[in-house]
């Protein structure tokens, strides 16, 4: 069909005489017609419209947040006129007309006009231009609409080339839903009088295949209104209904079961714009809707939002939750009833046929796992051949109805796949259980359901394909803990070349819809292939070592498989990871503080691009390194980044002792120090005498050297150059059993493997919400957190330390989702829910991770138990990322286990170095390309820590028959004190500089709360009087607070073993100290106390510490006192004194009657940093 266009340019008003404005009306303006849909059974679009106006008059028909509402009788006056507008663009009855449009009630309008006019073609707004340009081709469509601005732009240009007239809209945005105009070259002709017939397509939807080109799905007329009709009935829509549609218009979730069957129920179609949860919480304030639509993603979203808000969770007027597309889990759906009091409904559908199944009404209840009862239409199950199986089979789904579409368009070879005997094959597996509900059990067809969007793996395949540097692709689905299924891609590398998966996802975002590009790529020398040469694409997960959909749990991991699926080539930074997020996902939040700064990713990406530069002209570049001193927050984590994509760089703990970090400095040999401005007067001397240009971090993240050296005084240019990924990007310090601490040094590979094996592990997408109480500086918060969330695009939310009540609020607060944490904070969450209540507060997380230590199998089950939460181990070092984790789904008899290695190749050795059988104790050791390369400039260290290419981990355990790894012990010397590992040597360094000490020895003992902690014993030098107190204050005066020895014994001697040595793991035994934490109880009646403040410290150290005794001079870490009970028992004091008291008095008067004496003049203590008695913060300090 020709158009006729003329020279000057038109506008086409669908603005009649304006009507009053009025705000949405939460009731029909005109009687109600009845609570179940009209009977009556309209032949077109016009029709249905037509007959509403006439019926509902002035109640409103669409709405849309920030718009006015449009009543019945508006929506055909301005369809109408859109009719005319279109006419007079040339469009006549039969012309097939696309519109890319964004969500919203504009876009409603113009659906509705197009298909009351010609063939309406919804297209994907976010299509790049050229792939739009080969679905219009497809359609045959003689115009498509965009938005006023696009039209002059590429899909403009593509659409004209095509011989496809381009027509703008205008939509008047702060004024009436359907408020638009059409701007199109137009001339004057005679209009047509000829309108759509009941037989007249009106609608053709595109749906992928498991070919490269999208289906097209026509619906006539009538058959379009009968299946609104039959939605509108099976989920119960009136004339008073308001449904919120969250679902794009241009899918027949949101069209049909979200508009249509609401405008012939007579009720309110609410049209919301580009979904997002908390906006969608808005929307439902400012509507009060009485339904609500959407995706199974859309509604965990949602819950997400609601979690972080609940106060504007709609609670009064919504009714119900419809949800298709992708499924809900049975927990998602409780939790969104608890939280609304609304009913959840399921419908089971496709673009081809709905409704097939959905929730039953009462009587009858919704079955768990199951997708409903089947609605109406006849249901079968198929063999392979088609053949109907008999009842309760398992096959492949098949249905056939007035409400199944009658064919693809111009497809005769997908017709004859999809239809036999009459019965469309949906290519679900699935069964009916006694009572008739369907339950769904896999599918027969290729098609990747990613989170409920359908993807085609040859429509990616080919755009991979056409790349220079790719020779072949096959795309195929892996399982994903949230989503269902997620897009992967196997890659064979076009020959001399290196292609990275940064460059062909951004290449493959240029020509596929965003949630089509692949999340994983992999490379590989050759693609597995059937007897026929075709791919196996549902093998393809399980051949490479892949988690396969419908596959639960997990298992080791063989060394070749995990390095085929690496997930860079050998091309990939940090900056590259960075640069690739800022474009994939620019304004999704990256990180934040729970009350301060919060960067998006690209502003992320911008912030580091400005710190380049300025190291740059500070002369500092690739090959240099730097030392950081700065407080756990959002500016240093973008510091620590930016010095990642610039040089290398060593986080420093700012809470260490004067005397520790020079030590560590000696040993970096730094090329300058970064230090935050508010440290600079501590640690003035210290730097000064380590004589390393000092550079200043000062507010809005601007570098300053400090003093009269300047970094590029006298030094050569800055290489400008961005790291490689062999170069060194991160320097570590460990302890070792010596004082001397070790230099773990990771090249951009590492980091960029570490960050990706930890996400693999836990199952992070970029819906995840991490709350973050290690600080960044520490390789919990940084490598094992910050990172693996950049990763996934997923969002980090820093605390500035581990409180439970503070915990309980913070997640609440911002939807955490996950959280990482040792077993004594594990401990004290379930504490605090089962004392204080606070569970509802916890609805958001789905995974709690015990880290630095396993949790103990009670601990693991009650906190499960207690959260509705998944529990997992995840057993790792500085050295090595994550050696074994459990399984997202782990045996109730395989909790007391670290899990099963995933990535390395792990084996247990005996004392003859050879490989031990199952259930045989022996030390763990590891190799894999992701183990560390070894320590810096320590050949002693590196001998002792390899053996035969395999790292030693030092710690003792055994497999079970299944593959399971288990820990019994150590065969180090590092003390774990709660995750915080100290070297022993340390500490006897320490206090070996005491003049009253002759001999000392530290060692572990065992801790309740913290697994172990650290014990010294000590023999006095002849006629030298010192006491334990005073010994505490001389080692803190060296010692950063989470080595201090907490049990200090004066002995005659120290025992020693059959060579000499004090044997440090036995001495706990030796010295009587095996049994845990002293108990007052274990002594005598304590003396009768008169004192009226020694009586009340004494009462609120027994509620705190939980024992029915204590002495006046008790020492309270000997007690059993730890971090987690400092900070109860010195909130209590302070509150009974009336002052805010800090947690570290506890260490220079650690006992009630120390403590009686100094309290009335409590600004004698001294502010010492306790914040790390766990290895992080897990209190914050006041003094």
């Amino acid at each position: 069909m020709a158009l006729r266009r003329a020279p000057r340019r038109g506008t086409l008003s669908a603005r009649a005489a304006r009507p009053r404005r009025r705000q949405l009306d939460r009731q029909s303006t005109t009687p109600d017609r009845g609570s179940e849909p009209s009977e009556f059974c309209p032949g077109t679009v016009h029709d249905l419209l037509s007959t509403q106006a006439r019926a509902r008059g002035d109640a409103i028909a669409i709405a849309g947040p920030g718009r006015l509402p449009l009543s019945y009788v508006e929506l055909l006056r301005r369809v109408d006129l859109l009719r005319a507008a279109l006419h007079d663009a040339g469009i006549e009855r039969g012309d097939r007309v696309a519109y890319l449009l964004p969500d919203g009630a504009d876009t409603a309008v113009v659906a509705l006009s197009v298909a009351s006019t010609a063939v309406a073609a919804p297209t994907n707004p976010d299509l790049p231009p050229q792939a739009a340009g080969r679905l219009l081709k497809r359609l045959g469509a003689s115009a498509v609409i965009v938005p006023e601005g696009l039209a002059d732009g590429d899909i403009g240009d593509i659409a004209r080339s095509l011989g496809i007239a381009c027509i703008g809209l205008r939509s008047r945005r702060s004024g009436i839903a359907g408020d638009v105009e059409l701007l199109a070259k137009s001339a004057p002709r005679a209009r047509t009088s000829s309108s759509p017939q009941p037989g007249d397509l009106a609608l053709i939807v595109t749906t992928s295949g498991t070919t490269s080109e999208a289906k097209l799905v026509p619906f006539r007329q009538e058959h379009l209104l009968k299946r609104a009709l039959r939605l509108a009935a099976v989920c119960s829509l009136t004339a008073t209904d308001r449904q919120l549609i969250l679902t794009p218009l241009y899918v027949t979730f949101g069209l049909c079961t979200g508009l249509l069957s609401t405008l012939v129920a007579g009720g309110t179609a609410i049209c919301g714009r580009r979904f997002n949860g908390r906006d969608a919480l808005e929307w439902c304030a400012e509507t009060s809707p009485t339904l609500l639509g959407g995706s199974g993603g859309m509604l965990r979203e949602l819950l997400r939002a609601a979690n972080e808000a609940p106060s504007v969770v709609p609670t009064g007027t919504l009714r119900r939750i419809i949800h298709g597309a992708s499924p809900l889990s049975s927990a998602d759906a409780s939790a969104l009833e608890r939280l609304s009091g609304a009913r959840v409904f399921c419908i089971y559908s496709m673009t081809e046929a709905s409704p097939i199944t959905t929730t039953p009404e009462p009587p009858r209840t919704h079955r768990p796992g199951s997708v409903g009862v089947p609605a109406h239409d006849q249901i079968a199950f198929l063999d392979d051949d088609g053949r109907i199986l008999p009842p309760g089979s398992t096959g492949e789904i098949a249905v056939k109805g007035e409400t199944v579409f009658e064919g693809y368009l111009d497809d005769a070879p997908a017709n004859a796949e999809a239809f036999v005997n009459g019965w469309f094959r949906t290519g679900d597996l699935g069964y009916l259980d006694k009572d008739g509900y369907l339950f769904l059990v896999g599918r027969t067809k290729e098609m990747i359901n990613r989170g409920g969007a359908k993807v085609a793996p040859a429509e990616v395949d080919e755009a991979l394909i056409s790349h220079p540097d790719v020779a072949d692709a096959v795309t195929f689905p892996i399982a994903h803990p949230r989503l269902g299924e997620d897009v992967a891609a196997a890659i064979v590398p076009a020959p001399g070349r290196q292609p990275s998966s940064r460059d062909l996802r951004l290449y493959a975002a240029e020509r596929l819809a965003p949630h089509k590009v692949p999340g994983r790529i992999v490379f590989v020398d050759r693609i597995p292939r059937g007897p026929t040469g075709k791919p196996q694409r549902h093998a393809l997960a399980t051949a490479l070592g892949l988690p396969a959909p419908g596959v639960a749990g997990g298992g080791r991991v063989a060394a070749v498989a995990a390095s085929a699926i690496a997930p860079e080539s050998r091309t990939s930074t940090i900056w590259d990871m960075l640069a690739e997020q800022a474009a994939l996902r620019p304004d999704r939040l990256a990180l934040a503080e729970t009350d301060g700064l919060a960067l998006t990713y690209r502003e992320l990406a911008d912030s580091i691009a400005s710190l380049r530069s300025q190291f740059h002209a500070l002369g500092l570049g690739r090959g240099n390194r730097v030392a950081l001193i700065a407080p756990s927050c959002v500016e240093t984590a973008v510091v620590i980044l930016a010095a990642m994509c610039t040089s290398a760089v060593a986080p420093l703990n700012p809470t260490a002792h004067d005397t520790e970090i020079q030590a560590a400095l000696s040993r970096l040999h730094p090329d300058a120090v970064l230090a935050h401005h508010s440290y600079l007067p501590r640690f003035a001397d210290t730097l000064a005498a380590s004589n390393v240009a000092l550079i200043s971090i000062g507010p809005g993240l601007r570098l300053s050297a400090e003093g009269a050296s300047k970094p590029a005084a006298g030094v050569r240019e800055p290489d400008r150059s961005p790291p490689e990924p062999t170069d060194t990007g991160l320097l570590l310090l460990t302890s070792g059993t010596t004082g001397r601490p070790k230099i773990v040094p990771l090249t951009q590979r590492h980091l960029r493997h570490r960050a990706w094996i930890v996400a693999e592990s836990f199952g992070i997408t970029e819906a995840d919400r991490r709350l973050n109480f290690a600080p960044v500086y520490h390789i919990t918060g940084l490598s094992g957190g910050l990172l693996c969330q950049l990763h996934a695009g997923a969002t980090t939310i820093l605390s500035d330390g581990f409180e439970p009540s503070r915990f309980l609020r913070e997640v609440e607060r911002h939807g955490i989702t996950y959280y990482l944490a040792p077993p004594a904070v594990h401990r004290s969450i379930v504490e605090t829910v089962r004392s204080d209540g606070g569970r509802a507060k916890l609805c958001s997380l789905r995974l709690a991770v015990s880290t630095s230590a396993p949790f103990g199998p009670e601990l693991r089950a009650e906190l499960g138990a207690l959260l509705g939460v998944t529990t997992i181990n995840s057993y790792g070092m500085t050295e090595v990322p994550e050696i074994a984790t459990s399984p997202l789904s782990t045996p109730a008899d395989k909790l007391a286990s670290v899990g099963v290695p995933r990535m390395h190749e792990v084996a247990i050795f005996g004392d003859d170095g050879r490989v031990e059988r199952a259930g045989e104790v022996g030390e763990v050791r590891v190799r894999s390309e992701y183990v560390f390369s070894g320590y810096e400039n320590d050949p002693e260290a590196n001998a002792e820590a390899f053996a035969d290419g395999w790292f030693r981990t030092g710690d003792l355990g055994y497999f079970d028959e299944d593959g399971y790894l288990y820990l019994v012990g150590r065969t180090k010397e590092v003390i774990n004190r709660g995750g915080a590992k100290i070297a022993p040597g340390e500490v006897e360094a320490a206090l070996a500089s005491h003049p009253g000490v002759a001999e000392v020895v530290a060692f572990p003992i065992p801790h309740p709360r913290l697994g172990e902690d650290v014990a010294a014993a000590i023999v006095a030098r002849p006629g030298a009087a010192v006491s334990v107190a005073e010994l505490r204050r001389h080692a803190a005066s060296t010692l950063s607070a989470n080595k201090m020895p907490h049990r200090i014994l004066l002995v005659d001697s120290i025992p020693i073993g059959p060579t000499g040595k004090p044997q440090r793991l036995k001495l706990a035994q030796q010295l009587g100290q095996s049994s845990g934490a002293a108990s007052a109880m274990e002594r005598d009646v304590p003396e009768p106390v008169t004192d009226t403040l020694e009586q009340h410290l004494l009462d609120i150290w027994k509620d705190a510490l939980g024992v029915p005794a204590v002495h006046l001079d008790d020492d309270f870490f000997t007690l059993g006192g730890d971090s987690l009970v400092a900070a109860r028992l010195v909130t209590a004091i302070g509150s009974s004194v009336g002052r805010e008291l800090p947690i570290s008095m506890l260490l220079q008067a650690p006992t009630v009657r120390e403590l009686a004496a100094t309290l009335p003049d409590f600004k004698v203590f001294k502010c010492l940093d306790v914040t790390h008695l766990f290895g992080f913060p897990l209190i914050t300090d006041h003094c």
